[in-house]
């Protein structure tokens, strides 16, 4: 391990006890990210044309809860390629995994900023800590409950943003129509009128732009989410560790539509902000008649 990754998992443990598990169980996946990121990966799509999944997802999964089986036996593993959902809900100890955030990106080679590795431990009616790391340009974010989020070794505090005007907003939309909400449609053209938005665009569906946001490193202050109850785009292993570090962070994870905090057990679309007043701003644009 290098002396950088020594160093994170030093200043990890004095987080959370389970968080050096998490970032080592991340890092775990790693060579298979790297191995088929150079290759022609295979590419199946799983509940629509749009929702892919790769070898690289298959073995850092097989990888990540191996090592979790060993290191974390206590707690129950709810992974998404697996998908299963034998009453997770009732967990009190659980942790999610998503062994490749953004496959499609990834599939696509669309970039290093896209694809990462996000894992989360619930416990006892909390998000206890988590980990997101980004695989392809070697960045490890983490947090831990009441203790803050980090990059590397280094605070991640979220900065307040200029009004919605002057701001930039990404819209993570359904790579299949037929999914797309009424109010996520209603939304995206809204925020394209004049005055409205300085910049709206349409990137590489990854949840990890939590991290971008929170770290605010290029600029894009808020992300909303197109998350349909009956065909869940955003399912528990997206948002446990987004909204872990985002909240840590300062900034809010909300329900696009009541603008309350997100609740991960009941899904539905999701505004991802820097700063509380400018999700808070999305969100009445959203709801207006």
């Amino acid at each position: 391990m290098t002396s950088d990754r020594t160093a994170i998992i030093d200043h990890a443990s004095g987080l959370h006890p389970l968080l050096p598990v998490l970032i080592h169980a991340a890092w775990t996946g790693e060579q298979y990210i790297h191995y088929w990121y150079t290759r022609d990966a295979s590419v199946t799509a799983k509940s629509h044309h749009a929702d892919l999944s790769t070898e690289a997802d298959l073995a850092a999964e097989s990888a990540i809860c191996t090592y979790l089986n060993l290191h974390a036996d206590s707690y129950l593993l709810v992974t998404e390629e697996a998908k299963e959902r034998a009453d997770y809900q009732q967990s009190d100890r659980l942790i999610t995994v998503d062994p490749l955030d953004g496959t499609g990106a990834y599939a696509m080679r669309c970039g290093p900023q896209y694809p990462s590795t996000a894992l989360a431990a619930w416990q006892d009616g909390h998000v206890a800590c988590g980990v997101i790391i980004f695989p392809l340009s070697d960045e490890c974010y983490y947090f831990a409950a009441g203790r803050g989020a980090w990059c590397q070794t280094g605070k991640v505090t979220a900065t307040p943003c200029s009004p919605l005007s002057a701001s930039w907003v990404d819209i993570n939309r359904y790579g299949d129509t037929t999914f797309e909400t009424p109010i996520m449609a209603r939304l995206d053209k809204a925020l394209r009128m004049p005055g409205v938005a300085r910049l709206v665009t349409n990137l590489p569906t990854h949840s990890g732009v939590a991290c971008r946001i929170a770290h605010n490193e290029i600029g894009i202050s808020a992300a909303l989410h197109d998350n349909d109850p009956d065909n869940i785009k955003q399912d528990i292993w997206d948002v446990l560790p987004a909204q872990g570090l985002i909240t840590e962070a300062g900034g809010a994870y909300l329900n696009l539509l009541t603008g309350r905090t997100y609740d991960p057990w009941n899904p539905g679309p999701i505004v991802v902000a820097a700063d509380p007043l400018l999700a808070g701003e999305i969100v009445a644009i959203a709801n207006a008649e």
